[in-house]
C-alpha cells in the first residue's frame, strides 16, 4: 500500500516539505490545488498506471458537472441523480467483479472513490454542496494519503480546509500529525508483525493438541490484526493530511470497548459506517415508511439492516463468505434493537448500585467484542473453508492423529502420524478449494506409523485430513493449511506463541510411505494411444493422458514382444499428448513408424525414487509400401 513501499515513502516525504514551503510563499489557492493533484498523481502512479488515473479523472470530472448540473435542476433532480449513481455502480461492478476486463482501469481505490462520488451525487441533489471548484473536486477524490482505504472525507469539509492559511493551527495539526503517524507506525510495523502469520493461519500454533483451540486463538488474534491493521493504516493516512493543513475525520474510536453493537459501528470505520447510514439505510428506511405508512417502525428498520449490511458484505467481496459476514452484523443489530425495546427496562430494574452498572457494561464490552470477533471468520474464511470447519467442529482427536508440513523438492505436502491398531489403515483428504474427497483405504500399517501425502494442487489451502484403523471406528480428524515454505518466526512471535510447526525435509527415499502423489484421477489414468499419419512426416503414435503440471512424463515404446525403448524421459507433465515418430522414409515423408503392433507406456515422475506405476496402451500402424 502507499505507506508501506520505500520509494513511496520518499516522494511522499519529499511532496510534504515542497507542499508546506510552497504554502509558505505563496496564498493562491489555484496554484495550491495544482501542486496538490501533481502531487497525487506523481504519488498514485507509484501504485497503478497513468491511463487509470487519466480515466479516474475523466470520470471524476464528468461527476462534478453532473453535480453542477443536479444542483441547479428544481424538479427531476432525483431522478437523474440515480441515473448518474447507476452509471458509477455499473461501472464498479463491472471492474470489480470481473464481468468485464477493463483493462486500462486499475482496481485500486475505486470502492472508496465510488463513495466519494455518490456523496457528491447526492449532496448535490439536495442542494448542500457549498461551493463548487473543479480543481478541489479533483484534489478531493484523487488526494493520495486516503485515496486506497479512506477515510471517507466529505467534500464540504476537504474544500474547508484545503482553502485555510491559518499557520498557527497549521503547526497544531503538523504536531498531530506527527504523532498520529507515529502511532499509526507502531500498529502497522510493530504490532501487525506479530501476529499476522497466527491471524490468518491458525495451523501454526504447534503445541495446541486440538486444532478447534488453535482457530479460537487465531480468531482473538485476527480481531487484534484487522483493528491494528486498518487503524494503523488510517492514522498514518490522517497524520500526512495533517501534515498538509487538512483536517481529515476520525476512522476508529476504540470500538472494541463498545457496550452495543450500535455502538461498535459508530465507532469502527466510522467514515464507512457513516455513509452506510446516511447513503444506504437511511434512505431504504424513509422510503419504506412513505410507501407502508402503517407499517411498524421496528420491521421497517429490520429491513434496513438486511439490505444495508447486504450491501455492505457484497462491497468488501465477491463471496458469500463476505455476505454472510454482512448478515451476521444485520441480525445481531436486530437482536440488540429487539433487547433495546422489549427487555432492558425490565432488565434495567435490577440493576442498582455504581459497582452494578459497571459489571453489566463490562459484560456488555464482553459480548460484543465476542459476537464481533465471531463475525470475522466469515469475513476470514472463504465459503468453502467455513463448510469444512463447521462440518468438523464436533469430530477431532488430534493427541492421535498429528499432521506437520513435509517439503520434498519442490513438493509441498503433510507428514501424518496415526498409531494404528490393525495391519491396514483407511485416510482420507480434501481441501476446501475441491469438492472432491482422495481416499486411499487399506493402505499398509507403517512401522513408525508415519505416511506422507503431496497434494497435486500446490498452493496454500485448508485440508481436512482423516484416519481410522476400521471402517467401524470413528475417523479421527485434523484441519491444516498446506504450507509453501517454512515458517520461521520471530523471537517475540516465539515468545508469544511458542516454537513453531517444523517442517521437515525429505530426501525421497524408498523407507517414506507415499501415500499420495498425484490427484486420484491421475492414479487411475489409462492412456490412449492412437495410431495417426502427420502430413509432411508420416505415421506416428499419438499418445493422450491427463496432465500433471507437478510431475515429468516418461513415455516407453517397443514392438510387439520386443525390448522396451525409452522415448522421451522427462517430457514437461503440463502437456496432455504426445506424438511418437519412426524413421522410415516413403514418399517424401521420412519420419514413418514401421507397420506393426506397438506397445506404449507412460508414468508419472517426481524424483527418481518417486514415481506413478506405468499405464500401458497398444496400437497398430497399418500396412503400407515402402522399403
Amino acid at each position: 500500500m502507499i505507506f508501506l513501499n520505500n520509494i513511496s515513502f520518499v516522494y511522499i516525504l519529499l511532496f510534504i516539505v515542497a507542499f508546506n514551503l510552497l504554502q509558505r510563499f505563496t496564498s493562491s489557492k489555484t496554484l495550491l490545488n495544482l501542486a496538490l493533484l501533481g502531487g497525487s498523481l506523481l504519488i498514485l502512479n507509484l501504485l497503478t498506471g497513468l491511463s487509470s488515473l487519466g480515466i479516474l479523472l475523466g470520470v471524476s470530472a464528468l461527476t462534478f458537472w453532473a453535480g453542477r448540473f443536479l444542483s441547479r435542476k428544481q424538479e427531476g433532480a432525483q431522478h437523474w441523480m440515480l441515473v448518474f449513481i447507476g452509471i458509477l455502480i455499473g461501472l464498479f461492478v463491472v471492474k470489480n467483479y470481473s464481468i468485464a476486463e477493463l483493462s486500462l482501469l486499475s482496481r485500486i481505490g475505486l470502492s472508496y472513490i465510488l463513495f466519494r462520488l455518490i456523496h457528491f451525487l447526492v449532496d448535490s441533489s439536495r442542494k448542500q454542496i457549498k461551493n463548487y471548484d473543479l480543481l478541489s473536486f479533483l484534489n478531493y477524490i484523487l488526494f493520495f494519503p486516503t485515496f486506497l482505504a479512506g477515510p471517507i472525507d466529505d467534500y464540504n469539509n476537504f474544500n474547508y480546509w484545503i482553502k485555510q492559511h491559518r499557520r498557527t493551527y497549521r503547526t497544531q495539526l503538523a504536531k498531530a500529525g506527527l504523532f498520529r503517524i507515529f502511532v499509526g507506525i507502531i500498529k502497522k510495523f510493530l504490532f501487525v508483525p506479530i501476529i499476522i502469520s497466527y491471524a490468518t493461519d491458525f495451523s501454526l500454533f504447534a503445541d495446541n493438541d486440538m486444532w478447534q483451540g488453535q482457530l479460537v486463538g487465531s480468531l482473538f488474534l485476527y480481531s487484534a490484526y484487522i483493528l491494528f491493521d486498518f487503524s494503523g493504516y488510517s492514522d498514518m493516512a490522517i497524520g500526512t493530511a495533517y501534515l498538509m493543513g487538512i483536517r481529515t475525520p476520525e476512522n476508529f474510536d476504540n470500538p472494541y470497548f463498545s457496550r452495543n453493537l450500535s455502538t461498535f459501528w459508530k465507532k469502527w470505520h466510522m467514515t464507512f459506517s457513516n455513509f452506510l447510514f446516511k447513503y444506504v439505510f437511511k434512505p431504504i428506511v424513509t422510503g419504506l415508511s412513505k410507501r407502508m405508512p402503517n407499517a411498524p417502525r421496528l420491521p421497517v428498520s429490520f429491513v434496513g439492516y438486511l439490505l444495508t449490511f447486504t450491501i455492505c458484505g457484497i462491497w468488501h467481496g465477491n463471496t458469500l463468505n463476505f455476505i454472510y459476514w454482512g448478515l451476521w452484523h444485520a441480525l445481531g443489530l436486530i437482536g440488540f434493537k429487539l433487547w433495546d425495546k422489549y427487555l432492558r427496562g425490565n432488565y434495567q430494574q435490577f440493576l442498582g448500585g455504581a459497582v452494578t452498572k459497571k459489571i453489566h457494561d463490562a459484560a456488555g464490552i464482553l459480548v460484543t467484542f465476542l459476537f464481533v470477533t465471531l463475525g470475522w471468520f466469515f469475513f476470514h474464511y472463504s465459503s468453502n473453508q467455513i463448510g469444512l470447519i463447521g462440518n468438523n467442529l464436533l469430530h477431532s482427536n488430534a493427541k492421535e492423529l498429528q499432521v506437520t508440513p513435509v517439503q520434498m523438492g519442490a513438493l509441498h505436502g503433510f507428514k501424518v502420524t496415526f498409531p494404528a491398531t490393525a495391519e491396514t489403515l483407511d485416510i482420507e483428504y480434501a481441501s476446501a478449494k475441491s469438492d472432491s474427497v482422495s481416499k486411499i483405504h487399506g493402505t499398509p500399517k507403517s512401522e513408525d506409523n508415519s505416511y506422507y501425502l503431496f497434494p497435486a494442487e500446490q498452493e496454500k489451502e485448508l485440508y481436512e485430513i482423516k484416519a481410522r484403523t476400521t471402517p467401524s471406528e470413528p475417523w479421527q480428524t485434523q484441519l491444516v493449511y498446506l504450507q509453501l515454505r517454512a515458517h520461521e518466526p520471530s523471537d517475540l512471535q516465539q515468545y508469544f506463541f511458542g516454537p513453531p510447526a517444523v517442517m521437515t525435509t525429505l530426501k525421497g527415499n524408498n523407507d517414506h510411505v507415499f501415500l499420495q502423489l498425484l490427484a486420484p484421477e491421475l492414479q487411475q489414468q489409462q492412456i490412449e494411444a492412437k495410431a495417426e499419419h502427420i502430413p509432411k512426416y508420416g505415421w506416428a503414435i499419438g499418445v493422450y493422458y491427463l496432465p500433471n503440471p507437478q510431475a515429468k512424463v516418461a513415455i516407453d515404446l517397443r514392438p510387439a514382444g520386443g525390448e522396451w525403448k525409452n522415448y522421451v524421459p522427462n517430457r514437461d507433465g503440463q502437456y496432455a499428448f504426445m506424438h511418437l515418430h519412426g524413421n522410415i522414409t516413403f514418399e517424401g515423408e521420412s519420419r514413418h513408424l514401421a507397420p506393426g503392433e506397438y506397445e506404449v507406456r507412460m508414468r508419472y515422475v517426481i524424483t527418481s525414487t518417486l514415481q506413478s506405476d506405468w499405464f500401458y496402451s497398444t496400437v497398430q500402424i497399418p500396412d503400407y509400401d515402402g522399403d
